[in-house]
């Protein structure tokens, strides 16, 4: 009866784990939310706006994921890099999005987010070739497609 006791102890802590990593990202989300309607509006990311999320990200980190977040950071480095040798082809706004994810998801799932954000954004500026309505050169923001693969992230993950 003891033995039975401390295991349902130790199941609530596994649920308060996965209940505050699942709050996390959420709210990474709504950031990247946030950031997404600015880019669609003005075409621009200000970082005013990420900064606050990547310091509630810190602060709501757990133990051990700052390690787990290494990859993630490099990747958005890497990010950075090329939107300094394409003449930001890739925004830097872009880079700082996928920084601000990368301070609330593991890298196997912000990699997933961002191929994911990728193809719709390359189906839909197809869909623009096809329709008249852009060519190669049309510019298309990014961060709601980043959202929306985060949004299927998120409910696919329940």
């Amino acid at each position: 009866m003891l033995y039975c006791c401390r295991r349902q102890k130790g199941e609530q802590r596994v649920k308060t784990a996965a209940g505050n990593k699942m709050r996390r990202e959420w709210i990474g989300f709504l950031f990247l939310l946030l950031l997404s309607v600015r880019d669609i509006r003005e075409k621009k990311v200000n970082i005013i706006f990420i900064l606050p999320a990547v310091i509630l990200a810190f602060y709501q980190m757990p133990d051990g994921f700052l390690q787990a977040a290494v990859p993630g950071f490099l990747f958005s480095i890497l990010l950075f890099v090329l939107s300094f040798l394409t003449k930001e082809a890739i925004g830097m706004g872009d880079a700082f999005a996928v920084l601000l994810c990368a301070c609330y998801l593991p890298f196997y799932s912000l990699f997933f987010i961002f191929v994911a954000g990728l193809f719709m954004a390359g189906v839909v500026g197809v869909f623009l070739i096809l329709i008249r309505k852009g060519n190669r050169k049309t510019e298309i923001p990014y961060l709601p497609f980043l959202s929306f693969s985060y949004l299927i992230y998120l409910v696919s993950s329940f």
